[in-house]
């Protein structure tokens, strides 16, 4: 009998030696359709993984370039602040 947790290949040879001996061929072909069946529901997943995988690499870039646009605006900050004292103390 396959069981949950059977792999693939223990599910696919038992289907074949039930189905070759004529003993509930029907059911060895229920099993063989659920492990193709597996089969594809994981390929989609791992492709899934790889779409998602991709999009948090360009979301991690575009962070890392935020992330360097926001301290070149600081020192910007800070510089202008720098000369808006120096302006500020020569009116004084």
């Amino acid at each position: 009998m396959i069981r949950k947790g059977d792999s693939p290949n223990e599910a696919m040879a038992l289907a074949v030696l039930l189905c070759s001996n004529g003993i509930l061929c029907g059911m060895a072909k229920d099993a063989e359709a659920a492990v193709t069946r597996r089969q594809q529901e994981l390929e989609y997943a791992e492709e899934e993984l790889k779409t998602m995988n991709i999009a948090v690499e360009k979301m991690e870039r575009k962070a890392a370039e935020l992330e360097t646009e926001k301290r070149r605006v600081k020192r910007r900050v800070k510089k202008l602040e720098k000369v808006l004292w120096r302006r500020v103390e020569g009116l004084e």
